[in-house]
């Protein structure tokens, strides 16, 4: 018979007992209207996801889909053990108490399970709510009831009647078909997607995740593609020459391509006293290539060809990365540059990305400057200040077009703004008549169109203390189908601005940053 103190710890367990049917009735009511009472999102980052056909996000929609279906169905088990437990503990049965463990058991592995598939198998992490600490505070509190009970009850079991062993045989049986159910209905739902996922995770988790700094040092060179800043040296490819450009505004041309080449505007990378370029039709084939420029005795080795429209590459901490695609979808190969050239030895870096979600800013955003948290790809000519994406825009034709009648309009960039996208508080503009910019040691470098030509400004990376350098004069004639054109290539203490229009030659600025000194100089 039960003793004054096991009805009383009894009586108090009944009323936890209650408690929980509540709490899983509710918890089966919101499962089967198909709502979610613990949110998670991707740990996969925005880029990552969005370059392999979001499959991370969706095999976190599929996990959610199913688990709502296979919980609903644990909560219903759990609910109805729960309610045997009164019936049988009414007779003073042992199988009372074992059936109250066994649901107090089933409650917290099915919040349990519930969490672990969302994160090992969904890629998901818990989005931090109230709903979610209240959660995890009533799964501790099962786990230690449960666990308070059974050390209990052992003590005690002699006060109750003892049940046959397949009353608990059933016990375990019903529990552990529960969980095998569960998991093998996810798994017919969820594993193909779920290996999938995994092979893809297998070389994301590899990839760097920290901020480049060799980028970031001279972002806005990276972003225009055919320039470099080194060894004291803006080097820059034009058509057929590569130029090397001094401190003092001298130009020497370092190396012309042969027969019909051309380089090809994919950027420009340094390693180990070495430039590695992209050019067009080296070999008389009319394909890409990547070739190998020696600084120190001129000489020129190709490492990677291949036909097509578009080739990315980048040298990034001395690894050599380039795209592979076929029938529209990509491959990333790796060449570890201090080990070897032959691309027989290159290694898969990442893999199965829709070759059409790569463009030349989700480029440099992800396999450049490996800013993972958000994705810029809606904006062209992105350049980054850490978490900062900064472009411009053309505000008036956003609103009215691009029908430019105005009189009073030196080019339609007259219009374009400056601006700036801040994760936090949103969106701020820089500065306006814009035509470009360049991010360099973090410094905003800008030229900024005025009646008389363009002004060189710099400038914070909020915009703020402007700071005039010089000014470059064009003679403004209206062209409604064409306009004006400004590069800015940026050096530690000079830069190179290139201005031209469709109805006149390209004219070459060399700017001494300190003295605002403008000279014109010759590239062919």
């Amino acid at each position: 018979m039960k003793t004054k103190q096991t009805r009383w710890y009894s009586d108090i367990q009944k009323i936890i007992r209650g408690i929980t049917i509540f709490i899983c009735f509710i918890a089966a009511l919101t499962l089967k209207k198909g709502e979610l009472f613990i949110q998670f999102e991707s740990r996969q980052p925005a880029v990552n996801d969005f370059l392999h056909d979001y499959i991370f996000r969706n095999l976190l929609d599929k996990v959610n889909l199913f688990t709502v279906k296979a919980t609903f169905f644990l909560i219903v088990v759990t609910i109805i053990i729960s309610i045997l437990a009164y019936i049988f503990e009414h007779y003073d049965s042992e199988m009372g108490y074992k059936l109250h463990i066994a649901g107090m058991t089933m409650t917290a592995l099915s919040g349990i399970f519930y969490i672990l598939i969302h994160v090992g198998i969904g890629y998901g992490k818990p989005v931090i709510t109230i709903r979610l600490l209240l959660f995890i505070v009533f799964l501790l509190m099962c786990i230690i009831i449960t666990i308070h009970n059974l050390i209990f009850y052992t003590k005690r079991q002699s006060e109750f009647k003892e049940e046959g062993l397949a009353s608990k045989i059933a016990i375990f049986l019903i529990i552990g078909c529960c969980f095998i159910g569960y998991g093998a209905y996810l798994a017919k739902n969820l594993a193909s997607d779920y290996k999938t996922c995994w092979a893809t995770n297998q070389y994301l988790k590899n990839q760097p995740t920290e901020i480049n700094e060799e980028i970031s040092y001279q972002m806005g060179n990276a972003v225009k593609l055919n320039s470099i800043y080194c060894n004291g040296y803006i080097y820059y490819a034009n058509k057929k020459n590569l130029y090397q450009i001094d401190a003092a505004g001298n130009v020497e041309i370092l190396y012309t391509l042969p027969n019909d080449a051309a380089f090809y505007a994919t950027n420009i990378f340094h390693h180990d006293g070495h430039l590695y370029i992209a050019c067009s039709n080296f070999n008389n084939t009319y394909s890409k290539s990547i070739i190998q420029f020696s600084l120190a005795d001129k000489t020129v080795k190709e490492i990677y060809s291949r036909d097509g429209n578009n080739m990315f590459f980048s040298v990034i901490d001395g690894k050599l990365l380039y795209e592979v695609e076929n029938e529209y979808r990509s491959d990333i190969y790796c060449i570890d540059l201090d080990k070897s050239l032959d691309v027989a030895d290159a290694t898969l870096y990442d893999k199965d990305i829709y070759s059409l979600s790569i463009d030349r800013e989700i480029w440099i955003q992800k396999y450049m400057y490996s800013y993972l948290d958000y994705t810029y790809w809606f904006c062209d000519d992105i350049q980054f200040i850490d978490d900062k994406g900064y472009y411009i825009y053309d505000l008036v034709a956003d609103e009215q077009g691009y029908d430019y009648k105005a009189p009073d309009k030196y080019s339609y960039n007259a219009n374009c703004t400056l601006i700036m996208i801040d994760k936090n508080p949103g969106t701020d503009y820089i500065a306006e008549g814009v035509v470009d910019f360049n991010i360099f040691n973090k410094t905003i470098y800008y030229a900024s169109e005025t009646e008389t030509g363009y002004d060189i400004l710099s400038c914070d990376e909020n915009g703020n203390n402007a700071s005039y350098i010089s000014s470059i004069p064009v003679d403004f004639i209206y062209e409604k189908h064409g306009g004006y054109y400004a590069d800015i290539i940026m050096g530690d203490g000079f830069m190179l601005c290139t201005v031209s229009a469709t109805h006149d030659d390209t004219h070459r600025y060399f700017i001494d940053i300190e003295s605002g000194e403008v000279k014109e100089i010759e590239l062919n």
